[in-house]
């Protein structure tokens, strides 16, 4: 990524999606790195809002099954379905529990004789 791209670039979520949303693409000059790096940003762009709307529908439909099946458990202490720093999630518990195995066989990997 050119340097004055990733200088103005926000650092990460939502504000890094809505940053690169914006680009306009010069499509009959994507020889030059910096038109092809902001088509490749831009359709990460898309695809990352695609995926935040997809997982705001879900959290719905989950708090309202939870609620119609077991409308007590959200009042537990520590116990919700979307992730805070203080509230136990299962998908954010299992996304980490995927993330950290597939580093542990990405270094278990890379330290092979080949």
């Amino acid at each position: 990524m050119p340097a004055d791209m990733r200088e103005n670039m926000p650092t990460g979520g939502l504000a890094a999606v809505r940053y690169c949303w914006k680009f306009i693409i010069d499509r009959a000059r994507l020889n030059d790195p910096v038109q092809a790096v902001k088509l490749a940003l831009r359709a990460l762009a898309v695809r990352a809002a695609d995926l935040d709307t997809e997982i705001k529908e879900l959290e719905s439909a989950l708090a309202t099954l939870v609620h119609a099946t077991v409308p007590t458990l959200v009042s537990k202490a520590g116990i919700g379905m979307i992730h805070t720093p203080n509230c136990w999630s299962l998908p954010t518990r299992i996304l980490r529990s995927y993330a950290a195995r597939r580093r542990s066989r990405g270094s278990a990997r890379s330290h092979q004789c080949h």
